[in-house]
């Protein structure tokens, strides 16, 4: 018998082969956009591959000599498909100076509604008169609802598209790579004097689906459970988890389960097996593969319901190739079939690549596969210590798996992970069921009161429970900074020691331990090359926010907004204030203290001297006889005067004037012309993002 430890990893896993390569032409795909070098590495895959064909000719020895270098052409097809996948999904860029000003009709493919404002996905169509417009997909955003929008319906509106930009605060989250992933690079926001006007509807079978789980997801809301249960039913089978709050959504991170939330194999896995037992009486009239087709069919109308998010689709392809190879008599293996699924997934749609929910599910179902084969042995054993054992070691697996890629986009690792996993997951089954039979009484408008019962008291025990891991000390380390490169680092010492797993010799060791000293280094580099103390002036739509930080503590000034949320501006700061080492952060409204002095309008922050230009406090230099010397002066959304007059009273003692985000468009173009027209310095925080300034 052969040794399985000595088989070759291609021929275990045969689609790496194509896998690979493809990863490799989708990210070269990034730094040059040419369409000849996927043409080139074609024609040479084909040159290849005929000139192997003709040596083989020769001889049945040649033929089998050369047969490993036919890895070479297949690679080099994979790369120039991957290649032209990216190219070809690549968002089309428009003219927008022939579109805008005029009516442009477009179809809505996703809309939602949030605090009296409303996000849709609009494909456009054509102008107002009939002529065609690249097909391109937008993101508009109103002031007001109208929830009588649906997905499928024509929309017609002035167009004024925009490039969508970042807000360009330090360390923030890629805004606009997440929407070219999704194909949109333009957007528009729709203000209290436009409206979108009903003009038709053409509905694909997407929008008639999505329709479907909006009225599913009204019929739930209806119903007698409470809203949290609601929220949960919501995300858990119908994919849409928009109405969980982020404080919640924060919880179950930091407890370790936050994949409760969102589709992924497990509730994938859930409703196959309850498909599969609704069908277990074609069994018996010998009808096993209508069974497994049937079950088959079941999950790819729930990933289409669901709007085929990435982790369902995973989940989905990697049950059809096993449920195929069973269907043929043939051997499935779970590698190879996971492979193909990223495969599939990524020739659709490359964009996925960069996808946090992409990585983290497939990385953590390869870790199971790979690290979880010698619990296998021990799951089929009766004792309930071994499957506790299991349990535990697949929840420890799942979460060393994907620590560092949670450390690197959420800046936080939950430490009690295993336990809370090895508490929630076994009952995650039988709420999936009960939710199951929830949306359709739901669906069939029956309520039964016990039901509904039941689920709002697992959903408030789950709270409880998470509320309660939360709260206690070391439940998890928050304000991490990890790097691409170390999650890389991270990523080869895993592949590392799934190596000496399989060879038991030093060699992959030894690289394991060169790598780990690599991350060290590069983590010592990384923390001292970081500053420790400075002055930003952040971006954002409705206020100004300055803070000013160092060695750990940070303060935050908001001039000009008395209602500032500091959660949320702390939640969409996280990236900074990690990479920062931001412990400790405070809202201000004056501080008098050797490290920094805030007195409205003015203040003394991260060694420079501000006065914030609003409301008419300002005013006060007119009465002062000696020339005030000030760095900045930063123009919030309250100032409606002229600043000529700013800098007469001021005398020219002001060195720049940094004009806030959240200033009106209009006004913010005045400012902007007439501070050219004076000669002064500026810094439009809008387009040109946050000012930094740092110190050791």
């Amino acid at each position: 018998m052969a040794d399985s430890s000595r088989t070759p990893l291609l021929a275990t896993v045969p689609m790496l082969r194509i896998l690979v390569p493809m990863v490799c032409g989708i990210v070269a795909f990034e730094h040059c956009g040419s369409p000849v070098a996927p043409i080139a590495a074609a024609v040479v895959a084909a040159a290849v591959f005929v000139a192997l064909k003709v040596a083989a000719r020769r001889s049945l020895e040649r033929r089998q000599a050369l047969r490993p270098l036919h890895t070479v052409p297949i690679a080099l097809a994979a790369m120039s498909i991957g290649w032209c996948a990216a190219l070809v999904q690549q968002p089309a860029t428009l003219d927008t100076g022939r579109i805008n000003g005029t009516v442009a009709v477009g179809r809505i493919d996703m809309i939602s509604f949030r605090d009296f404002s409303a996000v849709a996905n609009v494909t456009l169509l054509q102008r107002g008169n009939g002529a065609p417009l690249p097909h391109s997909i937008i993101r508009l955003s109103t002031s007001g609802c109208d929830y009588s929008l649906r997905q499928g319906q024509l929309v017609a509106f002035k167009a004024d598209l925009q490039p969508v930009r970042n807000m360009g605060n330090p360390d923030e989250t890629d805004f606009a790579a997440l929407l070219r992933q999704q194909g949109i690079i333009y957007a528009q926001h729709i203000g209290p004097g436009q409206r979108l006007i009903k003009v038709g509807c053409a509905p694909t079978l997407l929008n008639k689906l999505g329709n479907a789980r909006t009225t599913m997801m009204r019929r739930i809301a209806s119903g007698h459970t409470q809203q949290g249960t609601q929220d949960f039913v919501a995300a858990l089978l119908l994919g849409d988890d928009s109405l969980i709050d982020s404080d919640t959504r924060r919880d179950f991170a930091n407890a370790g389960i936050a994949h409760v939330l969102a589709l992924s194999g497990l509730h994938v896995g859930l409703i196959g097996l309850v498909v599969w037992w609704l069908l277990m009486p074609l069994d018996y009239v010998r009808l096993k593969r209508l069974r497994l087709a049937l079950t088959l069919v079941a999950l790819a109308a729930f990933d289409m319901f669901t709007g085929l998010q990435p982790s369902v689709v995973r989940a989905t392809v990697m049950t059809a190739f096993v449920t195929v190879a069973v269907m043929m008599g043939r051997k499935a293996s779970p590698l190879n079939s996971l492979a193909a699924a990223a495969t599939l997934t990524l020739l659709f749609s490359p964009s996925a690549l960069h996808n946090a929910g992409f990585q983290l599910s497939y990385t953590t179902v390869a870790a199971l596969l790979v690290f979880g084969r010698r619990t296998a042995n021990a799951a089929t054993r009766s004792t309930l210590a071994y499957r506790i054992g299991t349990l535990a070691a697949t929840s420890a697996i799942a979460s060393l798996s994907t620590m560092m890629l949670t450390a690197h986009y959420f800046h936080s690792i939950p430490l009690l992970a295993v336990p809370v996993n090895m508490l929630i997951l076994p009952t995650i089954p039988a709420f999936m069921v009960g939710g199951i039979a929830y949306v359709t009484l739901c669906a069939t408008g029956l309520d039964f009161a016990w039901l509904s019962k039941a689920l709002d008291a697992y959903c408030q025990a789950m709270r409880w429970l998470v509320d309660g891991l939360c709260a206690m000390p070391g439940s998890h380390a928050e304000g991490l900074w990890v790097t691409s490169a170390e999650v890389a680092i991270y990523f080869g010492i895993m592949c590392c020691m799934a190596l000496w797993l399989k060879r038991r010799n030093r060699t992959p060791l030894l690289c394991a331990a060169a790598l780990l000293a690599a991350g060290v280094a590069h983590a010592a580099v990384e923390a001292w090359r970081t500053p420790q103390s400075g002055l930003v002036v952040f971006n954002s739509f409705d206020s100004t926010p300055i803070m000013a930080f160092s060695h750990g503590n940070a303060v935050v000034w908001v001039p000009d907004n008395d209602t500032f949320d500091m959660q949320r501006f702390t939640d969409a700061n996280s990236g900074f204030m990690a990479h920062h080492g931001i412990r400790q952060l405070r809202l201000v409204g004056e501080l008098h203290n050797p490290e920094a002095l805030i007195k409205p309008p003015y203040a003394h922050l991260g060694g420079k001297r501000l006065v914030a230009i609003g409301h008419g406090r300002w005013k006060h230099a007119q009465r002062v006889r000696t020339r005030l010397q000030i760095d900045m002066a930063v123009v919030t959304r309250q100032f409606h005067s002229d600043i000529g007059i700013v800098d007469s009273l001021y005398a020219g003692g002001i060195g720049t004037y940094v004009i806030s985000g959240a200033a009106y468009a209009s006004e913010r173009k005045v400012l902007m012309e007439r501070c050219s027209k004076l000669g002064l310095r500026t810094h439009d925080i809008a387009t040109q993002g946050a000012v930094e300034v740092y110190g050791r």
